[in-house]
This record gives C-alpha cells, structure tokens and sequence, in this order.
C-alpha cells in the first residue's frame, strides 16, 4: 500500500493529518461510530488550495487587495462535500483581488472560468468554437457542480 495523506474532521477541530491508511488521499468525517469520505484525491488538491487562500489577509496583492470572503469559502466547501471525486480534476482555483474566487479550467481547446460570489457565480464554457455564458446564477453546489460536469 503506497503512502497516502488523509484528513479527519471532528466536530471543531482541526484536520488531522496521517500516512498509511488508505490508497488515495482523501478528507473523511466522523459521523458517530463510522467515518464518511467527503473528499476525494482531486476534490482534497482544490480544498488544499481554499485553505491556502482563506489565510490571504487584506493588502495580499497591493494596498487595495482584500481577504477572500468567509461566505465564499465555506459556499465552496458546501461545493467540494458534494461533488463527486473527479468532477474538479483540471480545475484550478485563484484568488481575487476583490474578495471573490475564480475556478479556472482548460483542456486543449476547451477552456471555462466560474467567479464565486457571496450569492452568485458568472461563469463562461469556450468550447468546440462556441462560448456559452451564465451572469447572476445562484452559487449552489448544484449550480457549480452542473457546470464543472459539463466538460467530463
């Protein structure tokens, strides 16, 4: 068995970090008297990057350079708990200067982009020559998740 990296949540605390226990990284969660996986290896590579990004503090990319919003990371947590183990595989995540997130995605030819805001996404899939746009979509876990499965 080949050394892998987990997380365990318990009720508050923090991720615990440990080797040697199972195949492919993943983030569980204690529920009761059994553990729930609630991250996949792809999944746990974008939460590794928001909790970078959560600790940016005002002024991280000049004077007028804001945190990212805590309503906006926690959203995007309520995305990975949900989403299925490769539907971010190729998808990065970047911060923005003005609090919000950006999930970039390209692949050959194919190229999309979803900014996160506190209540809404904006979001545009280039594809095969045609671009298809979304302005002011509710950011939901279905929605994001919808999007992100459109390119697998």
């Amino acid at each position: 068995m080949a050394p892998a990296f987990f997380s365990i949540t318990l009720g508050f605390s923090q991720p615990i970090i440990a080797d040697n226990f199972h195949e492919q990284p993943i983030l569980v969660e204690h529920n009761g008297d059994s553990f729930e996986t609630i991250c996949g290896i792809e999944n746990l590579r974008v939460w590794n990057r928001l909790d970078e990004l959560e600790k940016l503090q005002n002024g991280w990319d000049g004077e007028d350079s804001i945190s990212i919003k805590k309503q906006i990371v926690e959203k995007l947590r309520n995305v990975l708990y949900q989403a299925k183990e490769n539907d971010l595989k190729d998808w990065v995540l970047f911060p923005d200067a003005m609090g919000y997130l950006y999930l970039d995605y390209s692949k050959g030819s194919t190229s999309a982009g979803i900014t996160l805001l506190e209540n809404t996404c904006h979001y545009f899939i280039m594809k095969n020559g045609t671009i298809e746009k979304g302005d002011n979509l509710l950011f939901s876990p279905e929605n994001i998740i919808s999007i992100v499965r459109r390119l697998q």
